[in-house]
């Protein structure tokens, strides 16, 4: 999710997961619904903007849920994920 919205403007640093907490409530053995949200809210231009002009790791965190095809929640994680600096070019 942060990955391709940095990409779409123009931004490519690594993403990875700083920190995840999750929760299994009901196994899921049919087709998914994956639901995703950033919060708090990020205006993506302006962040792919600061990324590349400050070029310093970033934060941000990330709630997902897990749906049954009756819309029941099966599980959720709650994680933070890092924007790592770009190396220096050589």
């Amino acid at each position: 999710l942060i990955k391709m919205h940095l990409e779409k403007h123009g931004t490519h640093n690594d993403v990875v997961v700083h920190q995840a907490d999750s929760k299994w409530i009901k196994a899921q053995d049919d087709d998914m619904i994956i639901k995703a949200s950033v919060k708090p809210d990020v205006d993506w231009q302006q962040l792919a903007t600061q990324i590349k002009s400050k070029n310093r790791v970033t934060k941000l965190s990330v709630h997902c849920q897990v749906l049954n095809q009756n819309h029941e929640l099966c599980s959720e994680m709650t994680g933070k994920y890092v924007i790592l600096k770009k190396p220096p070019s050589n």
